[in-house]
């Protein structure tokens, strides 16, 4: 589901919600909702930057986040791969070494491919 939210007469923020993927009902969901983003990505004329927010405390979604990461990356430019953002919801500063997401698993790729 793509958001425009009109900031002023120049400005505009695009927010592409794919809360849908990686719902362990419907695998072949997961499909198109990364068809239905790279699509919208691909219509805007400029693009800042690309935040994923993940659960610091779902660990189901490494191997997941993975194969998006490794999506966006074959779909970005170099420019691009500057531009991810990871965010950890639900944490906290003094349990960020204890977090079940392993965050090398998620930027492995983007040092194999871009260094």
């Amino acid at each position: 589901m793509l958001y425009v939210l009109n900031l002023n007469n120049r400005l505009r923020l695009h927010l592409i919600d794919t809360s849908d993927i990686g719902d362990v009902r419907e695998i072949h969901q997961d499909v198109k909702m990364m068809d239905q983003m790279l699509t919208d990505i691909n219509n805007l004329c400029h693009l800042n930057a690309i935040c994923l927010l993940l659960k610091s405390n779902a660990s189901r979604l490494n191997v997941f986040c993975r194969s998006c990461v490794n999506q966006l990356l074959i779909y970005l430019t170099s420019i691009g791969y500057n531009n991810i953002i990871f965010c950890f919801t639900n944490a906290r500063r003094t349990s960020c070494a204890s977090c079940d997401i392993d965050i090398s698993m998620l930027t492995r790729p983007l040092i194999e491919t871009y260094v």
